[in-house]
């Protein structure tokens, strides 16, 4: 999966793993609030920003709101690109 993904988008070839949280897929997790599309707000060692897009929780549904969720995703990598830094869904998340 990784490298069919780096050939669709050469930059992740380079992109880091974060250690704390294992490499999941094929699962079809639900949430109970709602589904989470939102960028990672946590700070890295060096005290950058992370640049995790976070897209799951569409359990079921996830064909039918992939394409919506996917235009969310594409706009929270574009401001990842623009160096523009993460604001939090709800408060009280950060």
């Amino acid at each position: 999966m990784r490298e069919r993904c780096n050939r669709f988008v050469p930059g992740l070839a380079d992109a880091e793993l974060d250690q704390h949280s294992p490499l999941v897929q094929g699962l079809r997790p639900v949430r109970g609030e709602n589904v989470r599309v939102e960028r990672e707000l946590r700070r890295k060692r060096d005290g950058s920003l992370s640049r995790i897009v976070h897209s799951y929780g569409q359990g079921g549904s996830g064909f039918t709101l992939s394409f919506g969720c996917a235009g969310d995703v594409l706009k929270l990598v574009e401001e990842v690109q623009a160096c523009v830094p993460p604001t939090p869904l709800k408060a009280g998340n950060a």
